[in-house]
């Protein structure tokens, strides 16, 4: 298979992938690497990170628990999920896109699991909203603020 073909449903290279790989390996940063390929640099952080797990992994869900994102390194996005009781470390994901999250989710706890998830709080990022209806139907919902 060529090189410089794309796989399946998808628009990058191999080539461009396998650039992305070697600059990495280099220390280089994602802006710099965007640069360097002449993509987003989401795109190179989601390249990076295809394949990452999140950090932490509790054998069961809270009963509560909040999302919210961050910036992990300079103008990217990270997820995090937090139990709203103990405030202990729930996930930690490298990005903070509803697919990732949704993958997380569905493939680390099975339906009966995540149903007895009671409350969640979110900020009001509308893809919290629509995901989080689809993977835990029946908590209450809190949304808050921006900033709080």
């Amino acid at each position: 298979m060529a090189l410089n073909s794309t796989s399946p449903r998808h628009s990058i290279t191999r080539q461009a992938v396998h650039e992305i790989a070697t600059l990495a390996k280099n220390s280089l940063p994602v802006k710099t690497i965007s640069r360097a390929v002449g993509i987003s640099a989401s795109s190179v952080q989601r390249i990076l990170y295809k394949d990452q797990r999140a950090l932490v992994t509790p054998k069961e869900l809270p009963t509560a628990f909040s999302f919210d994102e961050f910036c992990s390194t300079k103008n990217c996005f990270s997820f995090i999920c937090i139990d709203a009781k103990t405030h202990d470390l729930v996930a930690l994901l490298p990005d903070r896109l509803s697919q990732t999250i949704r993958e997380y989710f569905t493939n680390t706890y099975i339906l009966s699991e995540r149903q007895k998830v009671q409350l969640v709080t979110i900020d009001l990022n509308a893809q919290y909203q629509t995901f989080v209806r689809r993977l835990l139907p029946f908590p209450y919902r809190s949304v808050s603020g921006s900033g709080t």
